[in-house]
């Protein structure tokens, strides 16, 4: 558990609420574009494949994650190499294994999801999102 002083506890309520109150603005008033419902049948799917592969690698909480797995494996625990390949097989397939899941869902329910439905869902979500900064940042001035 993170301990704050009373300096810093209003500094990161107060840059917190913030950042969720000016995103949850942005979230409420932007405009949803029909065009990126309505791609082609035949999009080029290399191109998405690409971006989702670059946007996991480069995500800091996966690389600390596997790195933490594979420390926690290889140091702490007594596994042959037999073990550990089995584990981390099993892993990939297992995270492999959803990713596709969540491909297919996403792929799924792009039929329900018209350009009416995302401006409810993102002002909602907008008004959600603001609503709790501006409770963080009233929690952190009291």
């Amino acid at each position: 558990r993170l301990h704050l002083d009373g300096s810093n506890k209003q500094l990161f309520g107060l840059a917190g609420g913030l950042i969720l109150t000016g995103f949850g603005i942005y979230l409420a008033t932007r405009k949803i574009s029909s065009g990126a419902i309505n791609q082609p049948a035949r999009a080029i799917h290399a191109r998405y494949t690409a971006r989702g592969f670059v946007m996991n690698a480069a995500n800091p909480a996966v690389l600390l994650l596997w790195l933490s797995v594979v420390g926690q494996v290889k140091l702490k625990e007594n596994y042959v190499v037999m073990h550990e390949v089995v584990f981390f097989a099993t892993s990939l397939l297992t995270v492999f294994s959803t990713d596709l899941a969540k491909s297919y869902a996403a792929h799924r329910i792009k039929k329900l999801l018209k350009p009416g439905l995302l401006k409810v869902i993102s002002v909602v979500s907008g008004i959600v999102l603001a609503g709790y900064g501006i409770w963080m940042i009233w929690k952190s001035m009291r």
